[in-house]
């Protein structure tokens, strides 16, 4: 990847819901209870299942003790757009995985059609789903306008300074508290330009540290190592009019889908029988011809030339299957620094994937479960056979060699979108947390951050489903404070 790994952010209402995958995963209880024990008192997985639940509204499981039927954000199930899914499914259960019914549930381990925020065909956006059924004279929305700084008067926030489209430049002044909620990325870019962050980073900058707190640090993401699989085509050919006929006519097939995956696979590749998974499976399937996602699914990755012509002259033959083996938990973490102290230029982002020989580890490991595979009854009934290329730097060891696997994980190893951290969560005596368990900013008063960015661990899962949560927690920490109600978890 000559331009290297492309970091996307959603500048538009309802942020990365608005554009994302869609889909509907948790994680699961070992992570939350690993925030809980680190003193992040209320984030426990039984209490933070009932905000999964509040916000939900499941009709595929309807209310049960883990969905719910009652909330605003409408979860389904995607169009099946594709029908190698099912022989995705039955290889895996020929490998001994269980086929399951609900990854948002008490079993994590298998392969499972995937949920999503997406009702008949179409996106459930956050912005969609909870703003804009909101009618209130109190809720005023500014657009094509981006914030500059938090400003802070004797370390209690009162406002924001934003520029508007015609390079205005405008402050707003809080009576109460103000919220900031501009994802990993933005979330710490502007802590920083507001004097709050490493004490040496901001003075590198010119600007005054007010609070010195480790913000930006903590930035943990799910990196990826692409897979890719050719097939003996079936009968649908590629034909995007047939498909958009179909959606306009029924929401279903191909664009009622994600444009990418719809099933996915959790296993553990170093404790046989454990509950919890270390990697994730994401499956993409190209049909023969594919005359528009496969170049769209090309131009994303920006692969090198010689990567992109192979997946180009194979795709035009053959079905092909792009698999994303994901790492769940990283031990490598990186870190988001500024640029300069001009609000309106993009971060540093240092990701420092593969820094640890024990993440490279379990890629690898992960690379030779997908390769079993190729070996299965329902694979072989397709000539399932793994695209090889040509790499340079790694071409000089076997092709089944763990040299080799390495090279290629470290050759074809990416982003899969799910930045977090970089305002840590943290009780007191935590160094490394940048806000409270109520998530209010240490050093400040009236300043709180609700988004992605307060995750102490990455969760083992895609993470739409838990910044929705982290929303709803917010919003009821926020009643609490200046409620003055108890918001207890029998009450919701």
């Amino acid at each position: 990847m000559p331009r290297g790994s492309y970091w996307p952010r959603a500048k538009m209402l309802g942020g990365c819901s608005a554009m994302n995958f869609m889909l509907y995963v948790r994680g699961n209880e070992r992570d939350y209870n690993s925030w809980a024990e680190s003193g992040c008192e209320g984030w426990s997985w039984q209490e933070v299942l009932e905000y999964f639940r509040k916000s939900e509204r499941n009709e595929l499981f309807g209310n049960s003790s883990f969905h719910s039927l009652d909330g605003e954000l409408k979860v389904g199930k995607f169009s099946r757009g594709n029908p190698l899914m099912e022989t995705f499914i039955d290889a895996a259960v020929e490998l001994g995985y269980a086929k399951l019914k609900d990854i948002n549930g008490n079993k994590f381990i298998g392969m499972v059609e995937l949920q999503g925020t997406v009702y008949k065909g179409r996106r459930q956006s956050a912005a969609k789903v909870f703003l804009s059924s909101v009618v209130r004279p109190n809720l005023h929305l500014i657009r094509n306008a981006q914030v500059m700084k938090v400003i802070l008067e004797n370390f209690s926030a009162t406002g924001i300074q934003f520029r508007l489209q015609n390079n205005k430049l405008m402050e707003v002044k809080a009576k109460k508290e103000i919220i900031l909620s501009a994802g990993a990325i933005n979330t710490p870019q502007i802590l920083m330009l507001s004097g709050l962050g490493p004490n040496i980073h901001l003075n590198m900058h010119g600007i005054e540290t007010l609070v010195d707190l480790p913000v930006g640090k903590n930035l943990q993401d799910h990196v990826i190592v692409a897979y890719f699989i050719a097939l003996e085509p079936g009968n649908e050919e590629d034909d995007v009019i047939k498909d958009y006929l179909q959606y306009l006519l029924s929401q279903s097939g191909l664009f009622a889908g994600n444009g990418g995956t719809h099933i996915t696979l959790f296993l553990n590749t170093e404790t046989i029988g454990s509950k919890y998974p270390n990697l994730q499976y994401h499956y993409l399937f190209f049909r023969k011809g594919d005359s528009y996602r496969m170049p769209q699914f090309l131009k994303l990755m920006s692969y090198e030339k010689d990567i992109h012509k192979t997946i180009t002259k194979v795709s035009k033959k053959s079905d092909i299957a792009v698999v994303w083996i994901t790492l769940l938990n990283p031990v490598s973490v990186g870190h988001i620094e500024l640029r300069s102290s001009n609000p309106f230029e993009k971060v540093k982002i240092f990701p420092n994937y593969l820094n640890d020989s024990n993440d490279v580890r379990l890629l690898v490991d992960g690379l030779k479960w997908q390769r079993k595979f190729l070996n299965t009854k329902a694979m072989r009934s397709l000539n399932a056979t793994e695209l090889r290329f040509k790499i340079p730097e790694c071409d000089d060891n076997p092709i089944d060699s763990d040299e080799y696997l390495k090279c290629y994980v470290s050759f074809f190893s990416t982003t899969i979108y799910h930045p977090v951290g970089t305002a840590r969560m943290g009780p007191t005596r935590d160094q490394r947390a940048v806000v409270d368990p109520q998530l209010r900013v240490r050093g400040t008063k009236g300043l709180r951050v609700i988004d992605a960015s307060i995750m102490p661990n990455i969760i083992s899962g895609n993470t739409n489903a838990p910044s929705i949560m982290i929303g709803e927690k917010g919003a009821d920490l926020i009643k609490t404070d200046w409620l003055h109600i108890d918001l207890s978890h029998s009450e919701l």
